[in-house]
């Protein structure tokens, strides 16, 4: 198999890396993946060489292999980072509440380092209501673990463009069929957010409708993010805001939304 060597800046944070030579339009690396120079799509690449090595891309050894280009990153080019992190603590000013969707990774997108972020991820992105009910409440614990452990300066909701969570609510309320138990129950919890949409322009159908009820999610949570009784404390003293986002990773653009005027506004 023929290589050509990969150009920089790749080379110089990484190593050497090199493709198979019948690929016909060069691709770029990014951090969501191969992405096509000439129309963003993702090449089919099965063999790289990184480092001198032949890697399969397609199986798990890109996932161990990735923790290799990790470790040298982090640990042999930054040796005090993590040994920072352990002996002082973890102190993010942030916590996101961002959707599981593997395509909207918060720490990819922002561009963070570790440490900066206290991440909750969840399907849709969701925030439910605070509740005392004994049952198990994973969002829930984390929003207290940042609010009350760390003292997060604020708390940022990040809904985003063709959310599978929000589409399956949707298709839920119009009646068609969903399957599964527990995506259904939890997105169940944004019922409101479409009625909302709907009231705001009843004419709405289709990708508009589910645009539209992505981003009356993400008030929806903000909203539950009230009712949590050391979030209203935080807030009351000054010491921590919420911010509601939604982005639309497909096209490149962030929508911040405004309490002010009740809009989502794009961000230049």
């Amino acid at each position: 198999m023929n290589y050509r060597r990969w150009p920089n800046p790749y080379e110089t944070l990484h190593g050497t890396i090199g493709v198979d030579a019948s690929i016909k339009s060069w691709p770029i690396i990014s951090p969501m993946g191969w992405l096509d120079r000439t129309g963003g799509h993702s090449a089919n690449l099965e063999n790289t060489l990184i480092n001198g090595r032949e890697v399969d891309m397609t199986g798990i050894e890109a996932l161990l292999n990735g923790f290799q280009e990790f470790r040298s990153m982090y640990f042999d080019k930054a040796p005090d980072l993590y040994q920072n992190l352990l002996s002082q603590g973890q102190n993010p000013r942030f916590a996101v509440v961002a959707c599981s969707d593997s395509r909207v990774d918060p720490a990819i997108v922002f561009q963070t380092k570790p440490g900066d972020i206290f991440a909750i991820r969840n399907v849709a992105a969701l925030v439910p209501p605070y509740e005392e009910d004994g049952q198990y409440h994973g969002t829930s614990a984390a929003l207290e673990f940042a609010v009350t452990g760390l003292s997060v300066d604020h708390i940022i909701v990040i809904g985003h463009a063709h959310c599978g969570g929000v589409a399956a609510m949707v298709r839920k309320q119009e009646g068609r069929n969903v399957g599964g138990k527990f995506v259904s129950a939890w997105t169940d919890l944004l019922h409101k957010a479409l009625e909302r949409a709907l009231a705001a322009d009843p004419g709405l159908e289709g990708d508009a409708l589910l645009a539209a009820s992505e981003r009356q999610s993400v008030c929806l949570s903000l909203e539950n993010l009230t009712t949590f009784p050391f979030v209203r404390e935080a807030m009351a003293a000054g010491d921590l805001r919420l911010h509601g986002w939604y982005l639309n990773i497909f096209d490149g653009v962030l929508e911040i939304w405004n309490f002010d005027t009740g809009t989502f506004v794009p961000q230049s």
